[in-house]
């Protein structure tokens, strides 16, 4: 059962992509390249990525995920380049 869990994560991850304006073909080399760079948590949270720029505490919202268990995944996800860590803008003083 948790194969399926675990592999339920990475087909939502592959359907995440294939939503992107650069559209791509969900198939065993795509999974198979998805099981090599992504842990199955940043899978999951991958796979529930909005479109747009989003700050974490968003992310979490959408992904059930603690904002400290959250964090430590994007920090290992930017730290493989998956994502992005954006700095927000500071208000004018």
């Amino acid at each position: 059962m948790e194969q399926d869990a675990n592999e339920a994560a990475y087909r939502l991850l592959a359907e995440r992509l294939k939503a992107n304006p650069v559209e791509t073909t969900i198939n065993e080399e795509l999974m198979e390249i998805l099981h090599h760079l992504y842990a199955e948590s940043e899978a999951m949270v991958g796979g529930k990525f909005p479109m747009a720029p989003m700050k974490p505490e968003g992310i979490a919202s959408s992904t059930d995920i603690g904002k400290e268990e959250l964090e430590r995944t994007l920090q290992g996800m930017i730290h493989k380049r998956l994502v992005l860590g954006i700095p927000s803008p500071q208000p004018n003083r």
